[in-house]
């Protein structure tokens, strides 16, 4: 769910997120991002809060959804000199078009690339075969698993990670499975549980891969909420950015009561 800051009466009103977020009783979602202008009109802020209220450094496909916002509120400015600024770092909009209608555009994304890329023991974490922690601006551990990860599989082990002493602050947990025609992944977030699609940890996936030697030649990423394709050059030449690419629906629109 996308807010525009001054849309709202004040912040204290994000105390409501958890009951927004609800799919039952609420809108539905997994991250509110709250978009503060700035004095450049090219350039965002960006505020991001998880399904149960608690801040988010980084939201991948979160920022695809807001250049997509951003086209339809703002149709003057050109959204391809537009930056996104959230906590982990500016992100730029690489490219964004309209599809078919106005409710879907394919939208490409530059993120603040991955750091403080680690392995991790693995045998504690069987079946996974190889486990990765990295850094995308919020944390993530990449298990790499034996088959096409179940639902089951990303409750069970994300969600006992959580309190896992290692990560004081939660982690997002992400189960991969390679294979030729791709890699297949669920993703545990942090703050929300399992979800349909994790921009971030699709690149940090592929990051883990690629660090790995395990990376196929393709670079899409399948998750149940459809496929992202990932380009990263870990270069010493290179910016280390990350570029996240896929498809955004226009859900729906509505006011917010307070």
């Amino acid at each position: 769910m996308v807010v525009d800051d001054q849309d709202l009466s004040s912040e204290d009103d994000l105390r409501n997120i958890p009951q927004w977020a609800d799919r039952s009783s609420g809108v539905g979602f997994d991250q509110l991002l709250l978009l503060h202008p700035t004095a450049s009109p090219k350039a965002f802020d960006v505020s991001i809060y998880n399904a149960d209220g608690s801040k988010a450094e980084q939201c991948g496909n979160g920022m695809r959804a807001l250049a997509f916002h951003l086209m339809h509120r703002h149709p003057s400015l050109e959204i391809h000199q537009l930056t996104l600024h959230p906590p982990a770092g500016r992100v730029r909009i690489q490219k964004a078009h309209l599809l078919d209608t106005d409710k879907q555009a394919m939208v490409s994304v530059s993120l603040p690339g991955p750091v403080d890329i680690k392995t991790w023991p693995a045998a504690p974490l069987a079946p996974a075969t190889h486990v990765v922690r990295l850094s995308m601006g919020n944390p993530h551990l990449i298990l790499v698993w034996p088959e096409i990860p179940s639902e089951k599989d990303c409750l069970e082990v994300g969600g006992r990670l959580q309190t896992h002493p290692d990560f004081p602050g939660g982690i997002n947990v992400s189960l991969a499975h390679v294979s030729e025609s791709g890699v297949f992944l669920r993703v545990y977030e942090r703050g929300v549980g399992p979800t349909l699609a994790c921009g971030s940890g699709a690149c940090a996936t592929m990051a883990a891969l690629t660090t790995l030697g395990l990376n196929t030649t393709s670079s899409t990423v399948h998750q149940p909420g459809g496929p992202l394709v990932i380009h990263w050059q870990a270069t010493p030449d290179s910016d280390n950015a990350i570029e996240l690419a896929g498809t955004v629906d226009w859900i729906d629109q509505g006011h917010l009561a307070l």
